[in-house]
């Protein structure tokens, strides 16, 4: 595991896709989403709590979820 200031360098967002798979296979994109996650290493409780509004392609509805990052050395 790299250390918090080599992870700071590193300029790559999470890539969030929510895909919907119909009963025949077939995958439909519903939604994507960059997230911005490096504030976890520099924030004082090393946690970063987030909800995420997921707008809908086409004709999909929009979708809310919660995350947590919590950085491995935390548990450790």
């Amino acid at each position: 595991m790299a250390d918090p200031t080599t992870m700071l360098s590193i300029c790559d967002p999470i890539h969030i896709v929510l895909v919907k798979t119909d009963g025949l296979g077939e995958t439909t994109l519903v939604s994507s989403h960059f997230l911005e996650w490096r504030p976890v290493l520099t924030n004082s409780s090393s946690r970063l709590a987030t909800a995420l509004e997921l707008k809908g392609t086409g004709g999909l509805h929009n979708t809310i979820f919660y995350m947590s990052l919590i950085p491995p050395e935390v548990f450790g």
